[in-house]
């Protein structure tokens, strides 16, 4: 493999992995747009409640029942996007770590279709030798 070649396969790795984690962070940030949304409504929600509770002077017990209600599903959800923020972090590491499948070309380095049996780039086969 000549010096371009190489510095051309590491330039497509490169930009691989810039695109990956790039995408990642897209996704984080959505996640934590929805979190800080659902904060907001459950804030919202407390102060709804208190409001109400204090004009009132007393809450009924189907009322309190309701609020608690909403106030879970809301929780539960924040706790989903928790997860999937979680799953996003530790999935960087292993995709990382390891080729996904053989998509990126041992010869330049470019990424391909998960189905491709050969390079798009270079038409070098990406299947294992075995």
């Amino acid at each position: 493999m000549g010096v371009f070649d190489k510095i051309k396969s590491r330039t497509a790795q490169g930009v691989s992995k810039a695109i990956s984690s790039t995408d990642k962070a897209l996704k984080k940030a959505e996640i934590n747009r929805s979190v800080s949304k659902l904060q907001d409504e459950l804030r919202r929600l407390y102060e709804d409640f208190g409001r109400n509770a204090h004009k009132a002077g007393t809450i009924a017990q189907d009322a309190v029942d309701d609020f608690a209600a909403k106030c879970r599903a809301i929780e539960e959800s924040i706790a989903q996007l928790h997860e999937k923020a979680k799953q996003l972090d530790e999935g960087a590491d292993d995709e990382q770590s390891a080729d996904p499948q053989g998509r990126l070309c041992p010869q330049c380095g470019m990424e391909n279709e998960l189905s491709s049996k050969f390079c798009s780039s270079c038409g070098t086969s990406l299947q294992d030798p075995s």
